[in-house]
């Protein structure tokens, strides 16, 4: 699938973020979303941020820590979002050229909300921040990376490669669980079988 990659801004006031809800003439119209738009090419992700803040809201922003970066399937392309706290330089905004609502949501209120798909990954780890202050919630971009250590850097390659082998025997697993659902054998021979609760053969299904 084809990827675009999209940014978006994270603005938070008085524990409230803004939520920007699709109007009837775009696209996913009626679900919410944070502000953003595409990278053109030649754009760092934050120049295209700051851009389309000013082009979508009218108003000036100072980029900040990425919150989160995600790539999301949405139809036949995967949408790569990355999701920054952003700060207004001067007003706040009042209107949107892509939303016929803006709402200022509790942080830990914003999954009541129906939101994109893309925009989902940065709305729970929202939530956790509010919900649980001590999580460590955002990727500080301009943090000096870690000094190099030999044993930790073997350790976190074996993760990596751990990681990749479990990937693919789910990918695996998936696959069979699914043909023998085709080949006509019910949910509780599969689990028996497969040695799974009803619960995963049916998320394996899904």
């Amino acid at each position: 699938m084809a990827g675009l990659e999209v940014v978006a801004a994270v603005l938070i006031r008085d524990g409230r973020a803004l939520a920007c809800r699709r109007a009837p003439h775009t696209s996913g119209a009626g679900t919410w979303e944070f502000p953003g738009g595409k990278v053109e090419p030649g754009e760092t992700p934050q120049e295209a941020l700051a851009r389309e803040i000013r082009e979508e809201l009218g108003i000036d922003v100072s980029v900040g820590a990425l919150v989160d970066r995600s790539e999301v399937p949405v139809g036949d392309r995967v949408i790569d979002l990355a999701c920054y706290l952003a700060d207004p330089v001067g007003p706040l905004p009042t209107t949107s050229t892509d939303h016929d609502e803006l709402r200022w949501v509790p942080l830990a209120d914003l999954g009541e909300l129906t939101w994109s798909a893309p925009d989902l990954p940065a709305v729970r780890r929202l939530v956790l921040r509010a919900r649980h202050p001590e999580a460590d919630w955002v990727i500080d971009v301009g943090a000096m990376p870690p000094a190099p250590d030999p044993s930790r850097d073997a350790h976190a390659a074996r993760l990596t490669e751990l990681s990749d082998g479990y990937a693919r025997a789910v990918d695996d697993l998936r696959a069979g669980v699914r043909a023998a659902y085709a080949a006509g054998l019910d949910e509780h021979r599969i689990a028996a079988a497969a040695r799974l609760s009803l619960a995963d053969v049916r998320a394996l299904l899904g």
